[in-house]
């Protein structure tokens, strides 16, 4: 493995890049751009947080429609039973009890 570099060689591959920099970039250019960095860095840290906040409350919206629909489903049922045990099992056995009462009328012994 001829081109695996070990740790040490990378960090003198580094301090020399550091050093070729420093003779490159004047230390007034390089504070000013790292300046800027950090507030590029700041404003998506900044931007993040709020996409943050914003996801945080679409989710808690969308928990309560849901919660909503849910609690609304379970009314629609329990009206279906209300509606089924007031009114038609009483019109069924209404229904029952005149079929029953024409049979023996009829002569349905």
């Amino acid at each position: 493995m001829a081109d695996d570099v070990t740790t040490g060689e990378l960090a003198r591959r580094l301090a020399d890049i550091q050093q070729s920099l420093a003779t490159l970039i004047g230390r007034d250019m390089y504070l000013s751009d790292k300046q800027g960095t950090e507030w590029r860095l700041g404003e998506l840290a900044r931007d993040l947080e709020q996409e943050r906040r914003e996801r945080a409350g679409d989710v808690s919206a969308l928990n309560a429609r849901l919660d909503e629909q849910v609690k609304a489903a379970g009314e629609s049922r329990g009206r279906w039973h209300d509606r089924l045990v007031t009114g038609v099992l009483p019109a069924l056995v209404a229904l029952l009890g005149v079929l029953v009462t024409l049979w023996i009328n009829h002569g349905g012994h």
